[in-house]
């Protein structure tokens, strides 16, 4: 009875130890939102001091100090003097959400075994409860394309990930943005320096061109299909 005690006693301090991520996804924008005051950075223009206009989640509108903002009533105004705004950040190529501690497999999906793996959807193995997800939205990174990885040639079709929602079909911004490969290089051993070095790269050229055969009879099968 006492070892049953004992027993259950961890059981339940590792149920404590071992809950998921707090991080409440934000709810949708309820009304307009007017921000004065700040100097905004815009992609395509020099900063400027002026206003920003947001409805439904999105910028409609952005002004100089002194032009009328002509906003929708009920609008909330946040006035943001002294301050700056930025577009949010875009973290190209990385496997956010789709590994969590490199050093334990069992949280690494960003690989498949296998050097063919078209089928791989990158979005729907991103994990929306990842601790690093709160870290990127901290600096400035709203969204992430989400890239599969291969040891072989084919690693899969990446997307674009919003990093904030309950589930990855939430998260998904744009899915398929592109299929990635690993495209095989193939060494020329007659500038090779000595004879090991010229046996080391025959081998590898070998082996390039045999995963170019490879690739080739994807892509003709593709076609066929």
């Amino acid at each position: 009875m006492k070892n049953l005690s004992i027993n259950l006693t961890l059981i339940l301090s590792c149920a404590a130890l071992c809950s998921g991520n707090d991080n409440i996804p934000a709810p949708a924008q309820q009304g307009p939102i007017l921000f004065t005051g700040a100097t905004i950075h815009p992609v395509s223009s020099a900063p400027f001091e002026g206003f920003l206009l947001a409805v439904e989640g999105r910028i409609v509108k952005l002004g100089k100090k002194g032009e009328a903002p002509l906003s929708p009533k009920a609008t909330r105004v946040i006035r943001l003097e002294g301050k700056h705004l930025y577009p949010a950040m875009i973290a190209a190529n990385t496997v956010l959400g789709l590994t969590e501690i490199r050093a334990v497999r069992a949280t690494r999906d960003m690989i498949e075994p296998g050097p063919v793996n078209s089928n791989v959807r990158a979005q729907v193995t991103v994990n929306p409860d990842s601790e690093l997800l709160p870290v990127a939205r901290s600096n400035g990174v709203l969204f992430a394309l989400s890239v599969p990885k291969t040891h072989g040639l084919i690693a899969g079709r990446s997307a674009l990930m919003r990093l904030d929602g309950w589930t990855w079909e939430q998260m998904t911004a744009k899915a398929s943005v592109g299929m990635h490969l690993s495209w095989p290089s193939v060494a020329d051993p007659e500038t090779a320096r000595n004879a090991k070095q010229k046996k080391a790269m025959e081998d590898s050229s070998k082996e390039g061109k045999k995963k170019l055969r490879m690739l080739a009879e994807v892509l003709e099968k593709s076609r066929a299909y």
